[in-house]
C-alpha cells in the first residue's frame, strides 16, 4: 500500500507541474514541486526488499540522491550539472550490473554520431560565446550522458534502453535550449522526459527482482 501511495503521489505531482502549474510561480514552488516525484521514487527504492542484495537497486538509490540535489540546485548551473553528472555515473554503474551482452556496434556508432553532432552544435555555441572553461565541462557531460545509452544496450532490457533514450532527450533539450536556441515549452519537455525516464528505471524493479507485486496491481 505504501508503494502504491508513493507511485500515485509521484504521478500526481508530475502531472501538476507539467500541465497545471502556472508559468510564473515562486522560486520555491518551481524547485519543490518537480522534486517531489523523484523523492517518492527514492523512497520506493529505499523500501524495496532487494535493496541489500541487488546492486542495481543500490546504485539507482545513490543516483536518485544526486539527481534530487541536482534538481534542487539546477538554478546554479555548474553546481546542478555536477550533481546530475554524478547521478548519471551511478545509473551507468547500475545498468552495467545487468550486463548480458557486448554493446552493438551499430548502436554504438549511432550514439557516437549523435554525440558528435550534439557536441559540435552545443559546444560550438559555447566556445563562440567565449565560455572557454564551460565548454569542456559540457562536452564531458554529453559523453557521460551518452554512456547511459551504451550501458543500457548491454542489458538487453528494452525498458532500460527506452529510459536511457528519454534521459538523453531530456539533457539534449535542456542544453539546446540553454546554449543554442529557445525551445517552446523547454522546461516541460525537459522535466517530462526526465521524470518518465526515472519512472521506468524504478518500474524495472518488479519485472526483474520480484519486488512486491502490489506495485503492478
Amino acid at each position: 500500500m505504501k508503494e502504491r501511495t508513493l507511485w500515485i503521489t509521484a504521478f500526481i505531482f508530475s502531472i501538476l507541474y507539467l500541465f497545471f502549474l502556472p508559468k510564473e510561480v515562486s522560486y520555491f514552488y518551481d524547485i519543490l514541486i518537480p522534486t517531489i516525484p523523484t523523492i517518492c521514487l527514492l523512497l520506493i527504492v529505499f523500501t524495496s526488499k532487494t535493496l541489500e542484495t541487488a546492486p542495481y537497486d543500490r546504485f539507482i538509490l545513490f543516483g536518485l540522491l544526486f539527481f534530487i540535489v541536482g534538481q534542487l540546485t539546477h538554478h546554479w548551473f555548474i553546481i546542478g550539472l555536477f550533481f546530475f553528472l554524478i547521478g548519471h555515473l551511478f545509473y551507468i554503474r547500475a545498468c552495467l550490473t545487468l550486463r548480458q551482452t557486448a554493446p552493438s556496434k551499430i548502436a554504438t556508432l549511432c550514439l557516437l554520431f549523435y554525440g558528435i553532432v550534439l557536441a559540435a552544435w552545443v559546444g560550438g555555441n559555447i566556445f563562440k560565446s567565449g565560455a572557454v572553461l564551460l565548454g569542456p565541462v559540457v562536452l564531458f557531460y554529453i559523453a557521460v550522458m551518452l554512456t547511459i545509452g551504451w550501458a543500457t544496450i548491454q542489458t538487453r532490457k528494452w525498458i532500460l534502453l527506452f529510459s536511457a533514450i528519454l534521459l538523453i532527450m531530456s539533457d539534449s533539450i535542456f542544453m539546446i535550449n540553454m546554449f543554442v536556441t529557445t525551445i517552446d515549452g523547454a522546461a516541460q519537455w525537459t522535466l517530462g522526459t526526465y521524470l518518465f525516464a526515472q519512472f521506468l528505471f524504478i518500474f524495472h524493479f518488479p519485472e526483474h527482482f520480484e519486488i512486491r507485486k502490489k506495485v503492478l496491481e
